[in-house]
């Protein structure tokens, strides 16, 4: 029994140390790994997930993306983060790692803000472009619309010039409406933008500072707009700025330091060179000759300057107990390239996202405040800096009466003994005493807010109900001085109100003030349901939304002027009463959107919304806007597995419609007018009807049809979309003729049909080569606008424009030009050839436009002019290049548009005093020792000028161009430096905005502008050092 025993013993001994010496290995080769996960900036990510690929343990990174997990040393760690490539990490026995995560640029914007909502891109059924700006864009700019330029396919952003308030015309898939906005719906955290006009602020997104925007998502097609029904007919930008986030405190901070330079001057011909011209043109003894000064003054350089602005940035977000905050503070000072021109911008934001009851309630509060300083400028100042004598002073030496700005009075220069009130009315003003002698000044309050409420139900938790409550609120007061003794105050002078209640108009040189005041507010209330279910045993989801909106739009304001100097001064004296104005409008809207997914591949959205507005006349009030779409991802098909290169691909089509109701208050009744009249010899004031009702005024409606493939391949690395569409702008709001024994204007009708019809592409490519990330991505629309009905006004022509079906919006209608008639044989042959000329055979010259007889009938008569293609840009482009390498990053952003026209006329072929010639241009003109047909100017003559008003395709100048927007060379310092430093992020950077163009068009002219006149803000080259810290 003994010997059993110590049998048993002995085998259960052996047994456990055999066991036990099979088990070390496994002991021996587990270890606790310590690791941090960051991003490419050296940014630690909070709540990444690390787990071992084998067993399947894992934890997520903390606070500081730091993170513990016992595993094997030879064990493979697989770290995802939302956004972010998965990265699989080989532990190799080390104790200690860190994960560097690179960005998804698709994956990125996984998640995505519409309307009352979000989805995932990759179930989005509509033609959806999402922008994430990172520091490196928000460098770039000084306004919310910049980060649009050039980076999504069918969105035109043209700045308003160099102003320095920075304001832009945004357009998404061409414009249509003559009478009704064509600017698309922005939203800012929920609350839709009243973009109509803010008096005394050109720029409506002027209080939201770049460096505070999260994301910004661009709706195009009807499918994703129309569940804002009729306010989303040209498009929607969603607008979502930062939030507050869960953890310890983080301060960001951005300062940038510009300097602000006219991008390039029209080239003009300076005093002596003008000198010259004058007295070859007319004779050194002609009266012209003899006006001429002795001076050289460029006056664009003498109104234009090289400027130094600054902002900042300030931003602080974590979270206090279950409060998570964030605070936002900007200041921007924006000194303008024309001399007095200014802006002063402080913003304020607060955010605050709690959640109570175990997170069923979500609250989300946003407000948002500006106060916005503006120093305005003449318009006129810049049209007349290129045609102002540059043989003259700025001020006369002598002095004169108008402050000793030289000044015309009657055919001479004003001297020190011509009275006020001799000037001559008819030339052009000193564009230095324009922007000198006029001060106008704005200041803008705004603001704008919501609280937002949704409750997940206790008893069904998919069901969630939502109260959004919003407003937009501002409020300005400009006032507007004309100096006393100016040109402008003798010019234009001012009304007094005479005893017996007639007016007369003073020329005194009095100084002058107007005063505008603005108030306006709109209100909102949105109620909705939303359910969403995954129900697994069918394949299928389900994301239900339906609700119920309101808004109130609600503006009022005033204007008067008076002498502020002089026999009549103060208001007493008022000639003009102070004109009020107000309009107050609301909108009640229903709306629902169903969203089906079948396993994940096939998708299926329809929408619907029923707007009532009080736009418009019993019986018209209410709209019915519906949309459906659906979507194919062929990736997630069987048959595609096998293609491992294939990450993604989506078929896409929708079919929709929204309405436009942004017009004129109460177009459906009759439009009255005030007038003084005499009645029984004494002055009184009338009322007259104006204009016509027309009771039956209603809804612009587009409709739009879409067509789109979304793809990613190898990873993810090349990526793009493609679309196209057909967009038909119906019942536009024309002016049709009416008999004019009615002696009325006539009422807008909803007559016409614009469409617009295009093809947009997107495709980029993103690689990461050991330390250097590599990303390009370049896009290009093409649009075609045409009116397709007019409502049996078919021909619409005024000026050189003309709106006639099958051509686009504002078509030049003008004759077409064959170069220059070089000589008096080429003359004799013209004359003989054709009966008639519209500037008349006998009054032709040498010299003069060739005109082409297009129908070939023996006479050049309206019926030869041709349609040209107008100032809308049939093609528009963008293309970013980006790449970062050990702290390095550099990125580029080229963008461009062609296929645009643009009429070269007013001070172009006119000159000072519309009589001399400064441009350069004219040097290239047609003179009896220079008979060139093809010469770049024709021959000369005064202010009506018949080949300039005989609109012809000779002075039509194509307007394409590629601009380098923007260019950023930046540096984030080594995480060893930020650790003495004691910070989390320290970057350098200096960038550039237009930098280079390369146009079409003659030099110092913007290739963006529209104008025929030369009073656009020239655009500016920005130099920008910059610094971004983050504690």
């Amino acid at each position: 029994m003994k010997s059993f025993s110590f049998q048993l013993n002995r085998r259960g001994l052996i047994t456990l140390l055999m066991a036990m010496l099979f088990a070390l290995p496994a002991f021996s080769q587990k270890m606790a790994v310590q690791g941090t996960v960051i991003d490419e900036n050296g940014e630690p990510i909070i709540g990444a997930s690390v787990v071992d690929s084998k067993t399947k343990a894992g934890t997520a990174t903390d606070f500081d993306g730091n993170f513990v997990l016992n595993v094997d040393k030879n064990a493979v760690l697989q770290v995802t983060y939302v956004g972010y490539k998965t990265q699989n990490v080989n532990v190799d026995g080390r104790n200690k790692l860190t994960v560097k995560l690179q960005t998804n640029s698709v994956v990125l914007n996984e998640v995505v803000a519409i309307g009352y909502g979000t989805v995932k891109k990759e179930d989005a059924t509509g033609a959806i472009s999402t922008l994430k700006p990172d520091e490196i864009e928000a460098g770039l700019a000084t306004s919310a619309q910049d980060l649009l330029v050039g980076a999504a396919p069918g969105v035109v952003v043209t700045s308003n010039g160099g102003q320095p308030e920075g304001g832009a015309t945004i357009r998404i898939r061409g414009g249509a409406s003559l009478n009704a906005t064509n600017d698309p719906l922005i939203v800012i955290d929920g609350v839709p933008m009243d973009t109509k006009g803010t008096l005394g602020s050109s720029n409506p997104l002027s209080f939201v500072s770049p460096e505070n925007i999260e994301n910004m998502t661009i709706l195009k097609d009807a499918s994703a707009t129309a569940i804002y029904g009729s306010r989303a007919s040209n498009g929607v930008i969603i607008i979502t700025t930062k939030k507050g986030q869960k953890g310890r405190p983080q301060i960001n901070f951005t300062a940038n330091a510009y300097v602000n330079t006219p991008r390039n001057y029209v080239n003009m011909m300076t005093g002596d060179e003008f000198r010259s011209f004058i007295n070859n043109y007319y004779g050194a003894e002609s009266a012209q000759a003899q006006a001429l000064g002795t001076y050289n003054t460029n006056w664009q350089k003498e109104i234009l300057r090289t400027s130094v602005s600054h902002d900042y940035s300030l931003g602080i977000g974590g979270t206090v107990g279950c409060l998570p905050y964030r605070v936002s503070l900007a200041y921007t000072g924006n000194n303008g390239i024309i001399k007095t021109s200014k802006m002063d911008r402080v913003t304020l934001g607060v955010n605050l996202t709690p959640k109570f009851f175990d997170d069923l309630l979500a609250v989300n509060l946003n407000l948002k405040g500006a106060y916005v300083a503006n120093r305005f400028y003449d318009g006129s100042a810049l049209g007349n800096s290129i045609g102002f004598n540059p043989t003259l002073p700025v001020k006369n030496p002598d002095g004169n009466a108008f402050n000793g700005w030289t000044t015309y009075v009657n055919t001479s220069v004003a001297g020190p003994n011509d009275p006020g009130a001799s000037i001559n009315t008819l030339k052009a003003l000193n564009p230095v005493a324009l922007i000198q002698d006029y001060d106008s000044r704005s200041k803008v309050w705004q603001s704008i807010g919501n609280l937002q409420l949704d409750l997940a139900m206790p008893f069904l938790r998919d069901l969630h109900a939502n109260l959004n409550l919003g407003y937009d609120y501002s409020k300005s007061d400009v006032t507007n001085i004309t100096g006393a003794n100016s040109p402008m105050a003798w010019k234009g002078g001012y009304t007094i109100k005479n005893s017996d209640g007639s007016t007369s108009i003073i020329h005194d040189g009095a100084e002058t003030t107007k005063f505008e005041w603005q108030e306006k507010y709109n209100l909102l209330l949105d109620f909705y349901l939303n359910y969403k279910k995954n129900v697994k045993s069918i394949n299928s989801n389900f994301d239900i939304t339906g609700g119920y909106s309101w808004q109130k739009f609600h503006r009022i304001g005033h204007d008067y002027s008076y002498a502020t100097s002089g026999e009549y001064a103060g208001e007493k004296y008022q000639g003009v009463a102070t004109n009020y104005s107000g309009s107050q409008n609301q909108l009640v809207s229903f709306f629902g959107r169903v969203n089906y997914g079948f396993k994940d591949k096939y998708l299926f959205e329809a929408n619907i919304r029923t707007d009532g507005s009080s736009r418009f006349a019993k019986g018209h009030k209410w709209g019915v806007f519906p949309s459906f779409s659906a979507a194919w991802r062929i990736s997630e098909e069987g048959f595609m597995k096998n293609l491992g290169f294939v990450d993604n691909l989506k078929l896409r089509a929708s079919w929709g419609q929204t309405g436009n109701e942004r017009i004129d208050a109460f177009m459906y009744l009759p439009q009255y007018n005030t007038s003084n009249v005499v009645m029984n010899g004494s002055l009184v004031s009338a009322v007259y009807q104006k204009k016509m009702a027309n009771p039956d005024v209603t809804w612009e409606t587009v409709e739009q049809t879409n067509i789109g493939l979304d793809f990613g391949f190898l990873n993810n690395t090349i990526y793009g979309e493609l679309d196209w569409y057909s967009k038909d702008t119906k019942d536009i709001l024309l002016a049709l003729g009416i008999p004019h024994f009615i002696g009325l204007d006539a009422p807008e009708q909803n007559a016409g049909v614009v469409r617009n019809s295009g093809v947009e592409a997107m495709v980029g490519f993103r690689k990461t080569f050991g330390e250097f990330t590599f990303n390009t991505s370049f896009n290009l629309a093409y649009n075609k606008n045409e009116w397709i009905d007019r409502g049996g006004d078919d021909k619409n022509i005024s000026g050189y424009n003309i709106q006639t079906i099958g051509s686009p919006l504002n078509a030049f209608y003008i004759y077409q030009a064959d170069g220059l008639i070089a000589n008096e044989q080429e003359l004799e042959e013209y004359r003989a050839k054709y009966k008639s000329d519209p500037r008349g055979m006998s009054d032709l010259h040498a010299g003069d436009v060739k005109l082409v007889d297009t129908n070939n009938d023996g006479t050049i008569d309206p019926d030869d002019r041709q349609i040209f293609a107008s100032n809308i840009p049939k093609f528009t482009y963008g293309w970013n290049i980006s790449g970062e390498y050990k702290g390095f990053d550099l990125s580029l952003l080229f963008q461009g548009s062609s296929g645009a026209n643009r009429m070269m006329y007013g001070e172009w072929i006119e000159g000072p005093s519309y009589e001399a010639f400064t441009g350069v241009h004219f040097r290239d003109r047609w003179t009896e020792e220079n008979q060139n047909g093809n010469a770049e100017m024709p021959r000369l003559e005064a202010a009506n000028n018949r080949n300039a008003s005989t609109y012809n395709s000779f002075f039509l100048k194509k307007t394409n161009y590629l601009r380098l927007k923007n260019a950023q060379l930046g540096y984030t310092f080594s995480k060893d430096i930020r650790d003495k430093l004691r910070i989390t992020k320290l970057r350098l950077y200096v960038s550039g905005s237009n930098l280079l163009t390369f146009s079409s068009l003659y030099q110092g002219l913007d290739p963006e502008g529209k104008s025929d006149r030369i009073n656009d803000f020239p655009p500016l080259k920005i130099v920008n050092f910059g610094v971004n810290i983050i504690f």
